[in-house]
C-alpha cells in the first residue's frame, strides 16, 4: 500500500510538471506573437511609402 501512495505522489507532481511546462511554452509563444505584431506594425507605419507588405 506504501509504494501506491508513493507512486499517486510521483504521478501527481509530474502532472504538475507537465501543467507547468505547457503554460511556459504557452506563455513564450504568446510573447513571441505579441512581439512580432508589435515590430510588423511599427514598420508599417514608418514606411515612407506607406504601402504595408
Amino acid at each position: 500500500m506504501g509504494s501506491g501512495e508513493g507512486k499517486q505522489g510521483k504521478g501527481l507532481v509530474k502532472g504538475w510538471a507537465q501543467r507547468y511546462l505547457n503554460l511556459g511554452f504557452v506563455a513564450g509563444f504568446l510573447i513571441v506573437l505579441l512581439t512580432y505584431i508589435v515590430v510588423t506594425q511599427q514598420f508599417a507605419i514608418t514606411s515612407p511609402d506607406g504601402t504595408f507588405y
